[in-house]
């Protein structure tokens, strides 16, 4: 299995990459009415719409301010169809997870979106936190139903 580790913020991120369609350059993004908060609004991938979701709100990460208005970057979620994207700050690396050491989660961990951590050395030591897959996706489904 391999991860793609991503940093938002002062936070680093890992999913694993068979949930990765693509990283985009969001340039226009329209606001939809009436959609829940963490729906940043929807974009155009190749003629298709697919909503933008801001990952730290998906997380409930506190303190994180709102993406500025200009370009952001996105992954794109697909299993087999394209699910939506997630706002990241940036792309750190794409690796196989032994490469790193991963710990699973321990038993204080409330967020159930939390997998475990995973240390990597890219071009230093980053510890990123290793996002649960399954939880993920329920999580980011359950936002078209809000």
């Amino acid at each position: 299995m391999s991860v793609s580790v991503f940093s938002l913020g002062a936070h680093h991120f890992a999913l694993e990459t068979a949930l990765v369609g693509e990283l985009v350059v969001v340039e226009s993004l329209r606001r939809v009415p009436l959609a829940p908060p963490a729906i940043l609004g929807i974009f155009s991938l190749r003629g298709s719409p697919v909503a933008l979701v801001d990952l730290a709100a998906l997380l409930e990460l506190p303190g994180r301010e709102a993406t500025p208005p200009d370009a952001r970057n996105a992954l794109v979620l697909k299993t087999d169809r394209v699910l939506g994207a997630i706002s990241i700050d940036r792309m750190e690396a794409v690796l196989p997870l032994r490469r790193g050491q991963f710990t699973p989660r321990g038993p204080d961990e409330t967020n159930e979106m939390v997998g475990g951590m995973l240390t990597v050395e890219i071009k230093q030591a980053l510890t990123a936190t290793m996002l649960d897959s399954s939880a993920f996706l329920s999580r980011f489904a359950k936002l078209k139903y809000v």
